[in-house]
Formats: structure tokens, C-alpha cells, sequence
């Protein structure tokens, strides 16, 4: 649920409705700017419990729908630009950021996600 509630609806949301579709919604860029400190505080919780626990997933072990919905807002995060704190924690001495971004790997790594992402591509290719 917080992945639902806080990073989807509450930060990315945000800033698809007042940034991306301003014409629509009308733009607020002191709700954007709101939006995305409240996404860095909300993966950086995540960030904190995947090297707390080790993970190697969200929920222990084994891989599940928490992760699936996760790496997609983290996706989300990076192509608007809001992922810079874990593309470059292999640069930085930030544990936190370190264990999300080899989760990121982990998870993207998965032949599922694989597949997925040679789909999407020859879908947009075909366009």
C-alpha cells in the first residue's frame, strides 16, 4: 500500500498531473518540487530497509508483487529525472543507495523483466 499511496500517487502522480499534463490539470511546480522530495524520502525508506535486511527482495527472499510495482516507480523515478540519488550511489559512499541500486540490478535482471522490456521496445518500434 505505501508503494501505491506514497510513491505512485503521491509524488509520481503529482508530477505526471502538474509538470506532464499541465494543459489538463494546470501546472504547480511548488507541488512537483513537494512531490519529488517526497518520493526521495519514500525510496530512501525502501533504500534503508533492502540494506537493513539484505533482501533480496522487498519481502524476504523471494521475489513478489511489492517489487514488481516498486522497480516500475522506480523506472518512473528515473525516466522524469528523480533517480539520480541511486544511479550514482555506486560513485558515492551511501549504503542505503548502494543496496537499492544492486536490488534495481537484481530485479532487472530477472528474464520476466527481460522479456518485458524487449516487448515494450519492439511495440514502440512498430509504431
Amino acid at each position: 500500500m505505501c508503494i501505491m499511496s506514497e510513491l505512485d500517487a503521491q509524488g509520481l502522480w503529482i508530477h505526471r498531473k502538474h509538470e506532464a499534463l499541465a494543459q489538463f490539470f494546470g501546472g504547480c511546480p511548488t507541488a512537483v518540487a513537494h512531490a519529488k522530495a517526497h518520493t526521495a524520502r519514500t525510496i530512501a525508506i525502501f533504500s534503508s530497509d533492502l540494506r537493513r535486511t539484505g533482501g533480496p527482495y522487498l519481502l524476504g527472499p523471494d521475489f513478489s508483487a511489492a517489487d514488481i510495482l516498486f522497480v516500475h516507480c522506480c523506472n518512473w523515478a528515473e525516466n522524469i529525472g528523480w533517480g539520480e540519488a541511486w544511479t550514482t550511489a555506486l560513485r558515492e559512499d551511501d549504503a542505503d543507495m548502494q543496496a537499492l541500486s544492486s536490488y534495481l540490478g537484481r530485479c532487472r535482471s530477472r528474464a520476466a523483466y527481460q522479456r518485458t522490456q524487449a516487448k515494450k521496445i519492439a511495440e514502440s518500434a512498430g509504431k
